[in-house]
Parts: C-alpha cells; structure tokens; sequence
C-alpha cells in the first residue's frame, strides 16, 4: 500500500489481515510494503514491533516518482485499507500499473473498483474478510491476470490525460450551449 500514514487510512487492518494469511498459509511468504510517511508512522512501527511483525512488515517511507513506479512493479498484489477517499491517487497508480486491487468498500473507492473487475472490494475495517479475499487472490493466478488487465483498460479508459480532455471539452460544449 502507498498511502499517507494517517488516521484515515486503515494500516492496521491490512496488516492483521496479511498476519492471517501468513499464518494459515505460509506457503505463500506473503511479505507487507508500506510506502509513505504521515502522523501515524511512529504507532504503526510500533504495532508492528510489539506484535512480532517486523520479518515481513515493511515501511518504505515517501517515494520519489521513479521509485514509486519500482514500487508498484515490484508488487504482485496492490491493497488499499481506507475509512474512505475522494479521489485516491494511489488507486490510479496502482491501476495504471494493471495491478490487482484489493480495495476497502468505501465511498472514493467503490466507484473506482467494481467488484471482481478490475479489483475487489473488502468490507472496510474486517481483516478477516481482507485476509479471505487475498487468499483467494494469491491461489488463483487467472484470476490475478484477469483483474490485471482489466484494472490496466479501467486506467486507460476512464483516467488517461486524453480522455479527461476529451470529457472536459464535451462539458464546454455543452455549457457553451446553454
């Protein structure tokens, strides 16, 4: 996850739910990369430490662009634990990158990423349903194909610089009209 570590984002349910899958399926050397910096990096450190997490949680800090981008095809899996967003960044990186998504169902995020398209949606705040769905995710490589490409078109068809051009002018000319 890329995110600012702040009270609005919902580390600590992604961690616990990555806690689980390792836990009941350690075959898949599941390992947590934290990228960003914010107030509440000192109490995720911690939670992390005093929980015996610090051999596969990893924080990164903030990311230049180029090393963002190393980042993000670095990762097999792309989750994002939020209480809510108006119009995540990340999520479009991480779509553009033709990343699965994991994502928390929440208004910013649920309009983004439809259910079993190009990403899936995790009931915000519930590492267990988190943890079932990147299981799921990890055990099938068709299906993390599948929400890759399709997260990769949603990117190019709904978030490109031409296409927002091309919807800002239609709404000129509409307004031009009236």
């Amino acid at each position: 996850m890329q995110s600012r570590l702040e009270s609005n984002k919902d580390h600590i349910t992604l961690i616990d739910a990555v806690g689980i899958v390792r836990k009941n399926f350690p075959e898949f050397d599941v390992r947590l990369k934290i990228a960003g910096d914010g107030s509440n990096r000192a109490l995720l450190v911690e939670y992390v430490g005093n929980n015996s997490r610090k051999d596969y949680v990893e924080f990164l800090g903030m990311l230049d662009e180029p090393n963002l981008k190393m980042f993000l095809n670095e990762l097999d899996v792309y989750v994002h634990s939020t209480y809510g967003e108006t119009m995540s960044t990340a999520l479009m990186q991480a779509l553009s990158m033709g990343l699965p998504i994991l994502a928390s169902d929440v208004p910013g995020v649920n309009n983004m990423i439809g259910i079993d398209q190009n990403g899936i949606l995790f009931r915000c705040g519930d590492h267990s349903d988190l943890a079932d769905k990147l299981i799921k995710c990890l055990r099938s490589e068709e299906y993390r194909i599948r929400l890759s490409r399709n997260a990769r078109q949603y990117a190019v068809s709904n978030l490109s610089v031409r296409n927002s051009v091309s919807l800002y002018q239609e709404i000129i000319k509409r307004i031009s009209k009236v």
